[in-house]
This record gives structure tokens, C-alpha cells and sequence, in this order.
């Protein structure tokens, strides 16, 4: 209980900010000495801002004010909450804040539940006012490595050295952080922050991640085989408040002699372009027959005899799938998803009546290759395209050329009219893959759906100041970056 109160103070210090009134085995910090409570080999490992002072506090929340019932919620918090069934008044948690949070998955490899396998270590500014919370709601069980250690009703451990913090659901996982902690093996301030470089230095929350380790075992192993993936090394993800809103920045790095074919996105900074329509998520992607090459490799890489079950499934279905699927496909392609899952798609063709030929070519083969394609059908349907349909499903999806462009959808008039429907690039996009969707616009839905007209009356108000919920992502051979931005009005 202790472990899921300290990971939600974390998470939401910065409406409690505002309740307060805030505008080997040596550590070189306090970041490091949590850090070193974790092995050098976690594969993913995530810092917490609680210095309530920090000018990002400051930043989140000007942008809460702006929400409706946020003066409530801050008295609320203020007044205090309950951690382990029992009530804590922030003035009482606010004494243990300044140093960053730390929450480690050590054994996020191995295919273990992260739930139970999280390791949560914090250097607090009061060890014995943590020592006099955790006693609240956990009993003494002995003393590890120079820690005296709490057992909680539901059995998670808590451990006080000093003023650390260390708590997980497990007496072993509790022994082995605190064992850890004198090794010269355990994960350094200095590695964490390599992750991130590029990013953010001043951000709330901080993660690093480590893709080597993640992709150790099992079947995430097999998946190093594409020369991309093999080639992933660490990655590093911020979250930050800024003056208009929140932003999330996301980079993987990569090592080795990768080529731009080898991508997963077509490289450079050219944004492709968006059909934005009202309550739908918009997407865009540049060049999808680079995205469509790299799940081909990709295939081919990591299933065993991949090259021979592609010619097969070729001399059934009598294409050939480099030259009539992927070389036609032209520079962008763009869809948009609705609340309800519905999906139109368009994708630009360089020439829209070879491809009508492979369409004809596939509807009259799809049936001798029964084997390979497991009862899928295509078959003649209405405003000149096919319906595609698999073994079992309820609902067809249409598919077909209209003039230049290959469409998509569930209703084949909506696909013939998104295929003509105008695309403009996305604010500030910067790379081969661009979504944006009406925050507000969605969000008001959802809450009139659920709650009825007194649910769209006062939900509306409050998810009135959110604006554009944008982002993208960019590749190129030493990395993949993301941005994505939550626009709050001012």
C-alpha cells in the first residue's frame, strides 16, 4: 500500500504543488543513490520529479488552473489522502519531498508481471518521518543490510535506511535492491542520463530504457533479428509542462551500420499530410512502402523459412508482392478512425490501374489459395470496389481505387469520399509519421455517451480548455524521435 501511496504522490505532486502554495557504494546524488537500489542490468527504470519547487511545477500548474473544479481538488488534497487505508495530511508527505522518485522494473525481461516485480526507491529529506509513515500501516519484520524493514496487510515490503526509501511487493525483490545498493554493478546516474540525451534536461518524469535487455528472452529475442531491431540500444522518454501544455518527447538510439531501406519510417524531415475530420484521430505516413518493406524484412527475419512461405503464398495468389503491392504504393498515405472503430484509409498510387489489375488478379485467386489465407475472400462490391472479408468476421471491409488513390473502409461510400477529402500537414510536425486528433471534440463524446446530457453539460466544461493533441515521429539511422503535445488554452 505504501508502494502504490508513494508512486501516486509522485504522479500527482503537481496539483499537490499547488495545495502547498509552491510557485561503488557512494552517491554523487540523490538520483544516484536511488538509482543504485536497481541493478546495471534494468531494462527500464523511471525518475520522478517531487521538488514542488522546480519552475515545472510552476509551469503544470498554471495549466490546471485553467481546468474548471480545480480549486476543489486542490483543497482536497490539501486537507489530506489515504495511503494504506490510512489518512496522511500533505503537510506530513510534503517533509519527504525535494528528491526524485525512483521506479524500477529489474525483471521486465524475464516476462514477469511489472506489477509485481516493481521496485520503487526514494531518497526522502526525513527518513524518520517515511520510518514514522510506513509504521502506520506495516509491522516490523527484521532489519536487511543496515534497512529496518515493514511488512504491509497486503505483503508488500517496505525498507528504511536512513533516509531512503525502498518498497516492492516482496521481501526477496526489498533484499536484493538493498543488497544491490553496495554492488559496483547498479545502475548509475551517469547511464540513466546517457538515455536521455537529446531530451529535456528539466522534465517531471524521466524514463530510461534499455532495448538489449528488454529483447533478452523468449520471443522478444527472435525479434533482434531484423537488422533494425537488433541494432536498437537504449531509449529515453521525458514528460514536460510547458506555458501552452503538456509534451511527451520519446528517442531510441541505434548502433551499428543500419541503411535508410533498413528503417521502419522513411528517414528525413518532410511531414506527410493529415485529413483531420471532427471527432476522428487523423494519421498520416510518408512513403508507406518504406513502412511496408521494413514488416516485410521484418517477417522474413524472424519467421524460420520466412523467404520460402512468401514464394509460395506469391505462386497461389499469382503476384508477385515487391512489384504489385509495394511498388505502387506513391508518396503518402493518410487515415482516420472514428470513436466507434470505424477506419477509413487512403493511400497514394503511382499507378492506380496497374493496381486495379492486381485487385482483379487477387479476387480470382484468393480462392485456390485457401491454405495460405485462412477463408479470407475478395470479392466485387459496391461503387466499383471489392469487399474484403475473413473467415468469421461480421462486418466486411471495403477496398478498392478511387482515381489515384487506394481506399479503405468499413463503409464503401465513406471510402470513396475520404479518398478525395483534403489533406493539409500537421502543425509542427517534423518526420515520416503525424497523427493529431480534437481532444475536447472526442473527450465530450465519450462523456455524453456515458453520462447523458448532465454528463456532456458539465463534462464539456471541463475538458474545455484542452485544444490539439498533435504528434509524430521521425527516423533515421542512428535513432527514432517522437514529440507529442497536449495543447491546453490559455
Amino acid at each position: 500500500m505504501i508502494r502504490r501511496g508513494l508512486i501516486t504522490v509522485a504522479a500527482t505532486a503537481g496539483i499537490a504543488a499547488a495545495a502547498s502554495g509552491c510557485g561503488g557504494s557512494s552517491a554523487k546524488s540523490p538520483l544516484d543513490d536511488a538509482l543504485g537500489y536497481l541493478p546495471k542490468t534494468t531494462p527500464v527504470a523511471i525518475a520522478v520529479k517531487t521538488d514542488l519547487k522546480d519552475p515545472q511545477y510552476h509551469s503544470l500548474d498554471t495549466l490546471l488552473k485553467r481546468f474548471p473544479f480545480y480549486t476543489l481538488i486542490k483543497q482536497r488534497l490539501a486537507a489530506g489522502f489515504t495511503i494504506g487505508g490510512t489518512k496522511t495530511s500533505f503537510a506530513e508527505v510534503k517533509k519527504l519531498l525535494g528528491n526524485d522518485l525512483v521506479i524500477g522494473f529489474p525483471h521486465a525481461a524475464s516476462g514477469s508481471s511489472l506489477s509485481s516485480a516493481t521496485v520503487v526507491a526514494w531518497k526522502t529529506k526525513d527518513g524518520k518521518k517515511a520510518a514514522t509513515l510506513v509504521g502506520r500501516t506495516g509491522r516490523k519484520v527484521g532489519s536487511e543490510n543496515g534497512a529496518t524493514l515493514y511488512e504491509e496487510a497486503n505483503g508488500n515490503v517496505d525498507a528504511i535506511k536512513g533516509d531512503v526509501l525502498v518498497s516492492a511487493k516482496s521481501r526477496p525483490l526489498v533484499d536484493a535492491a538493498l543488497k544491490q545498493r553496495g554492488s559496483s554493478d547498479r545502475l548509475r546516474e551517469d547511464t540513466f542520463k546517457s538515455a536521455l540525451s537529446g531530451l529535456p534536461s528539466d522534465a517531471i518524469v524521466r524514463v530510461y530504457g534499455d532495448f538489449q535487455r528488454l529483447l533478452s528472452s523468449g520471443r522478444a529475442a527472435a525479434a533482434k533479428r531484423v537488422p533494425w531491431v537488433g541494432a536498437l540500444r537504449t531509449f529515453g522518454s521525458t514528460v514536460t509542462s510547458a506555458s501552452d501544455g503538456l509534451v511527451i518527447d520519446f528517442r531510441a538510439k541505434t548502433q551499428g551500420s543500419l541503411s535508410s531501406a533498413q528503417l521502419p519510417l522513411a528517414a528525413g524531415s518532410t511531414a506527410p499530410k493529415i485529413v483531420r475530420r471532427p471527432h476522428e484521430v487523423a494519421v498520416a505516413l510518408r512513403d508507406p512502402g518504406q513502412t511496408v518493406r521494413f514488416a516485410e524484412q521484418a517477417f522474413l527475419a524472424a519467421v524460420p523459412q520466412g523467404a520460402l512461405g512468401k514464394a509460395a503464398i506469391e505462386r497461389a495468389l499469382g503476384i508477385n508482392f515487391d512489384r504489385d503491392l509495394i511498388a505502387p504504393l506513391g508518396a503518402g498515405a493518410a487515415a482516420s478512425v472514428s470513436l466507434t472503430g470505424n477506419v477509413v484509409a487512403r493511400v497514394d498510387l503511382k499507378d492506380p490501374a496497374a493496381f486495379k489489375k492486381t485487385l482483379s488478379t487477387l479476387s480470382r485467386n484468393l480462392p485456390k489459395a485457401s491454405n495460405f489465407v485462412n477463408g479470407l475472400t475478395l470479392q466485387p462490391g459496391p461503387n466499383g470496389l471489392y469487399q474484403l472479408k475473413p473467415r468469421g468476421a461480421h462486418r466486411p471491409e471495403f477496398v478498392g481505387v478511387s482515381g489515384k488513390e487506394l481506399v479503405i473502409g468499413t463503409d464503401p461510400g465513406q471510402a470513396i469520399k475520404f479518398g478525395s477529402e483534403r489533406a493539409t500537414t500537421a502543425t509542427g510536425a517534423n518526420g515520416a509519421l503525424a497523427f493529431a486528433l480534437d481532444p475536447r471534440s472526442i473527450l465530450g463524446d465519450i462523456i455524453k455517451r456515458r453520462g447523458g446530457q448532465a454528463g456532456a453539460l458539465f463534462g464539456g466544461a471541463f475538458v474545455a480548455p484542452l485544444r490539439d493533441l498533435t504528434g509524430y515521429a521521425s527516423a533515421d539511422t542512428s535513432g527514432i524521435s517522437s514529440h507529442l503535445k497536449l495543447t491546453i488554452a490559455r
